[in-house]
């Protein structure tokens, strides 16, 4: 699928991406594509058939804990053996959605989740 052949998909809110491949990099390339086209996207669904094997670390800024975030989030850690950290901006983000983090089920028991506070530049490591 080329992204190209897409316009503007302004009034998109709902996309689903069925048997995506994170190995494969012309996957990973039309989603970001598709992901630039739809400033009104409100959720994405991914069913991904394989584990992210090498990924190592995982930055989000500006999180905001909203529900498709924390289900994005929980299926990349689901997903990745491999992972060492998650680092989140936690400026926008409750204590309570953090800690709702900390107990989702990990593929990699050496992950560890740091959230960083704008204002402070300061770090927690959960």
């Amino acid at each position: 699928m080329d992204a190209s052949l897409f316009g503007s998909a302004i009034n998109l809110q709902l996309l689903g991406l069925y048997n995506f491949s994170f190995g494969c990099e012309k996957q990973l390339i039309v989603a970001i594509q598709l992901l630039q086209k739809c400033p009104n996207l409100c959720e994405l669904g991914i069913l991904a058939d394989e584990d992210l094997e090498m990924l190592k670390t995982i930055k989000i800024e500006s999180f905001s804990g909203s529900i498709v975030e924390m289900l994005f989030v929980r299926m990349l850690l689901s997903k990745s053996p491999a992972l060492e950290r998650v680092i989140i901006s936690k400026s926008f983000v409750a204590v309570k959605s953090l800690k709702v983090l900390l107990h989702f089920p990990r593929a990699s028991p050496k992950a560890q989740i740091v959230c960083m506070e704008h204002e402070l530049f300061d770090y927690t490591w959960f």
